[in-house]
């Protein structure tokens, strides 16, 4: 595994990039505070402080090159939504969150199948695990159809505000 950090993407529709300050109004007024991504995150709404606050930690990540995060853009300005891999051991942990503006596009597919050629090309690890709470059916299409392997369920591995749920989970390996 050669650990790179968040590297510039760029697929046919979309444009994967850092993180940046000037990013704060449109994620305030965009995915952050949504209702599905606050409950599938397990997070509360941010208000402008407590969200720049939170750009700054994730754009002081960046200096690791373990740390993988991305924005997910139309021409690097339009930010349809976020997708990160967290590493262990040679092994990833793939989410993503979509605008519910930009939803039934497939550019979540998209997102995902560029993420996914990185890490396992370039950055060379060796499976990327994904997961969703078993009523999440778009994002077990998304997974699917991204030719991840679906692997059955795990019982009680997701938190969120009211619970502890069951997850679909799937995996792809370089070996895939």
């Amino acid at each position: 595994m050669k650990n790179l950090g968040t590297q510039l993407l760029i697929s046919s529709r979309l444009v994967l990039r850092k993180f940046e300050l000037n990013d704060l109004d449109q994620l305030l007024s965009g995915f952050i505070n949504q209702e599905e991504f606050l409950y599938y995150s397990n997070k509360e709404r941010k208000n402008k402080f407590e969200l720049q606050e939170h750009l700054n930690e994730i754009i002081n990540n960046y200096n690791r090159l373990d740390y993988y995060n991305w924005l997910i853009t139309i021409n690097k300005i339009t930010i349809v939504g976020s997708i990160n891999v967290k590493i262990n051991n040679n092994e990833g942990l793939i989410s993503y969150a979509l605008d519910k503006r930009y939803l039934k596009n497939g550019y979540m597919k998209e997102a995902l199948e560029t993420v996914l050629n990185f890490m396992l090309n370039e950055v060379k690890i060796d499976k990327i695990f994904g997961r969703c709470v078993i009523n999440n059916k778009a994002s077990f299409n998304v997974m699917k159809n991204c030719n991840m392997n679906y692997l059955g369920i795990k019982e009680n591995c997701i938190k969120l505000k009211d619970g502890v749920f069951d997850a679909y989970e799937f995996c792809v390996s370089k070996n895939d």
